[in-house]
């Protein structure tokens, strides 16, 4: 009598309910409730309070959860009852309907994704894409919120104003790296050997046994790598680094890179091999090799590779021996733990189509570039070319009063409220703009500090304006 009436009580809920659910209130009632409703709730689904409110999206989402699990034949359980096929069929039709009719209807109003902001992965491949750049802006970025596993869903890719800011910092330095008018760096094609490391000789030139670096007298030095007539074996997959610093101080571009190693005591197995930029803050895998046992192999891929960067190489699945011992306890001589064996590095680039670089016709379109005769640079070499418009001067004056026009009726006109000029800049002071930036033309690139500080002093009430009516 009990269980009836907890069954005839759930009835009524479930009636409430699903009152608006396409003719389905009776499958549910005899094969789903028993299990869902208020009081039993298993899986957390409470069928009973579940509304057929396809607007609400929780609500939604639901009612797909339940039209999955009674497809795929999940639910009812297979300890329970089963449904005669046609009543399956019957339900999964009604209700998969009226799901299917109400997305698309959404999905034509809205679009089948929601707008959402570029995650920071993809920030910076748009940006290296449209500037022409190499360098990395995705670890100036705070990260993503991921949802359903994955950083790529709207509804964790909020804009907070730290990432405002941090974007804007990116985007910063993107339009730095394409803006390039110094000299064509030299292309260089060098062979690097390891054992001409600096950090390499000073672990292997000192003694075994003699005094540590850190003049403990109960620690002896040891050395943590192994030279051979044709490599140095690297055991560790940390410290000791196969750094290339040899290599540091190149500018930025497109490297071709080769390099040679093999796997060394490995048993047979190949070593994999990691390769990595490093500027001492962090490191940015760029390959991923399998290095053969005992005989050598040349790998060779092509990398975008940001200025001022080292190389650094490491191991996988070496540096403990069958005791489990480093390389630390025990000294490169008497280990017997696999390690990599590397030869050299060879660099080529970087590998240019053409200077100035792509990147610059990507800002600038057009506008030509000339290149600064040497007599004019005074010294300075970190400047090349310059910029030649046909008419500098006309352009200049055209840009501030076309500025200046459009702001000043942006505010009077459209009474959108604060824009950066509070009104025209009327003809008298726009001239003197022009001048300044007239000025501007061969100081900005290659004059003298004095002629820089003059042309600063004169742009200072226009920065000042900027800057009042910006905050």
């Amino acid at each position: 009598m009990l269980l009836f009436a907890r069954h005839l009580f759930s009835l009524l809920f479930v009636g409430a309910a699903m009152a608006d659910v396409p003719s389905s209130r009776v499958f549910l009632e005899e094969h789903c409730t028993d299990c869902h409703d208020a009081e039993t709730k298993k899986g957390g689904l409470d069928l009973t309070a579940l509304a057929w409110d396809l607007e609400e999206r929780s609500s939604f989402d639901e009612w797909v959860k339940v039209f999955d699990l009674v497809s795929k034949g999940e639910m009812p359980p297979k300890k329970k009852a089963r449904p005669e096929a046609a009543a399956t069929r019957a339900f999964l039709a009604r209700i998969g309907n009226e799901l299917r009719a109400f997305d698309g209807k959404r999905q034509a109003e809205n679009g089948r994704a929601v707008l959402r902001r570029l995650n920071r992965v993809e920030y910076e491949r748009t940006m290296q894409d449209l500037l022409g750049i190499s360098t990395p802006l995705a670890v100036m970025l705070p990260a993503d919120t991921p949802m359903h596993g994955f950083d790529t869903v709207a509804e964790g890719l909020r804009l907070s104003t730290l990432q405002m800011e941090k974007y804007l910092e990116a985007a910063d330095r993107g339009i730095d790296a394409a803006i390039d008018l110094g000299p064509e760096p030299e292309r260089i094609s060098k062979r690097y050997f390891f054992k001409d490391e600096k950090g390499v000789r000073a672990n292997l030139d000192k003694p075994e046994g003699s005094e540590s670096e850190d003049k403990d007298p109960k620690k002896k030095h040891k050395h943590l790598m192994r030279e051979l007539p044709d490599a140095i074996v690297f055991f560790n997959e940390g410290y000791p680094y196969a750094d290339l610093r040899q290599f540091g101080g190149r500018p930025a571009g497109t490297y071709r890179i080769r390099i040679s190693g093999y796997g060394y005591q490995s048993k047979g197995q190949s070593i994999p091999m990691r390769v990595y930029t490093d500027n001492y803050r962090e490191k940015q895998l760029i390959g991923w090799f399998e290095m053969p046992p005992d005989q050598p192999r040349v790998v060779e891929f092509t990398a975008k590779l940001p200025a001022h960067i080292n190389l650094r190489i490491e191991p996988t699945n070496t540096g403990v021996d069958d005791k489990g011992q480093n390389v630390y306890y025990i000294g490169a001589k008497e280990f017997t733990a696999p390690g990599l064996a590397l030869q050299w590095v060879e660099v080529d680039g970087p590998i240019l189509e053409c200077w100035p670089p792509q990147s610059m016709k990507n800002v600038f379109g057009d506008t030509p570039l000339t290149k600064v005769d040497d007599s004019k640079k005074k010294g300075d070499k970190r400047v090349a070319y310059e910029f030649t418009p046909a008419d500098p001067k006309a352009g200049a004056t055209q840009a501030i009063e076309s500025a200046g026009k459009w702001r000043g009726r942006s505010l009077r006109e459209t009474g959108r409220g604060r824009t950066r000029f509070r009104q025209a800049i009327p003809g008298g002071h726009a001239r003197r703009f022009a001048r300044c930036a007239h000025g501007a033309a061969v100081p900005a690139v290659s004059g003298t500090a004095g002629q820089a500080r003059r042309f600063r002093s004169c742009l200072a009430p226009l920065v000042f304006s900027l800057e009042h009516d910006a905050g």
